[in-house]
């Protein structure tokens, strides 16, 4: 049997064989050089700190994408800034929209990816009728029909375009994974600076209010020593306006704060309506007797800044690796497009060479 099998496969025509080893040889193939990363010439150390130790730390770039995934904020050991980043991972709109477009180049590349493989299609069909019959007609039987087809097809990738099409969504698709990370890191720097905004206006409101306090009762001192004689009216004058423009400024700070609030609550995904920041308590240093806030005992435990910081952090920016997957996209994206111009293997179906 396998001796038929054999010679069967042998008896095949010869213009089947050659189609086949000419489309076997030509899927190979792909229209254009592959992508490539462009080189960035880099020195061996920066001009300004040539033979002094601070240039001792130079080290080529190592992007560093999952430092982009640790809690950073985490740091300033903030509970209430913790919950919040908590939130607007989850519920910013705008990251919300980003993680449909991902999801959305996703499939696209899926898509892409299905070009590569035949395709099957199946479709079936039912009737049902009634027929006469009879001399007189007073005969009936029902007919019952129904029809199925299945096919398959495939068109080999003979220049490339389908697997350059695959490489252009892949590419698309780690782009936007970038940008998702970029969005994602730009809204929680801008939660986290809101945040410490807010904070620092609370210990305004508060230093405000002692202050108002304090010029109250030396407005009333003022008045009482006008009573008695001792000051003039133009001192009672100019401590009622040093108390005026005290408030008008703590008043303008509420107000700051109230913005402030408000940008908060956007960014988590609520309304401002519905949402309230609690000013934090303050603590008495033992040791000191003076007032302590959580934000200023949170910038005396702050680290020092290393020198090489900066360096470090640019290895994390998630917008220059999307910038690199977009031209690796638009690189496979045209040489995609010059194989439209080439024969098509659907040209040679009738057995013709197309006509220009």
């Amino acid at each position: 049997m396998s001796n038929a099998l054999k010679k069967n496969s042998l008896n095949l025509p010869k213009r089947t064989l050659l189609y086949i080893s000419i489309v076997s040889l030509m899927t190979g193939c792909m229209v254009g050089p592959d992508y490539k990363k462009p080189d960035s010439p880099s020195a061996a150390s920066y001009k300004e700190t040539e033979g002094a130790q601070s240039g001792d730390g130079w080290k080529v770039a190592e992007p560093n994408e999952e430092g982009l995934r640790t809690k950073w904020w985490a740091i300033y050991k903030d509970p209430a800034l913790n919950e919040l980043m908590d939130k607007v991972n989850v519920d910013n709109q705008n990251i919300i929209a980003a993680e449909a477009q991902y999801r959305q180049a996703t499939a696209l590349l899926t898509q892409a990816r299905a070009a590569l493989f035949p395709t099957l299609t199946a479709n079936g069909s039912g009737n049902r009728g009634t027929l006469n019959g009879g001399s007189n007609g007073n005969f009936s039987t029902i007919d019952q029909t129904f029809n199925a087809n299945i096919g398959a097809s495939w068109v080999p990738d003979i220049w490339g375009q389908v697997r350059r099409n695959v490489e252009a969504s892949g590419a698309s698709a780690q782009a936007t994974a970038a940008q998702l990370d970029a969005l994602r890191l730009s809204t929680q720097a801008t939660l986290a600076q809101t945040y410490f905004q807010l904070r620092i206006a609370d210990m305004q409101i508060r230093m405000y209010d002692a202050t108002i306090k304090t010029y109250e009762k030396s407005l009333e001192i003022t008045s009482n020593q006008y009573n008695a004689g001792i000051v003039t009216q133009l001192d009672v004058a100019q401590a009622k306006t040093l108390l005026e423009s005290t408030v008008a400024l703590a008043i303008d700070v509420q107000l700051s704060r109230a913005q402030l609030e408000h940008a908060i609550a956007v960014l988590i995904g609520q309304t401002p309506s519905s949402f309230s920041l609690k000013p934090q308590e303050l603590s008495i240093d033992p040791k000191t007797g003076l007032v302590v806030s959580p934000v200023s005992k949170l910038v005396a435990e702050l680290p020092d800044v290393p020198v090489g910081i900066p360096s470090s952090l640019l290895e994390r920016r998630p917008d220059i690796a999307a910038a690199e997957r977009q031209m690796a996209a638009a690189n496979a994206k045209n040489w995609c497009g010059n194989c439209c111009i080439l024969p098509h293997p659907n040209d040679f179906s009738n057995g013709r060479l197309p006509r220009g």
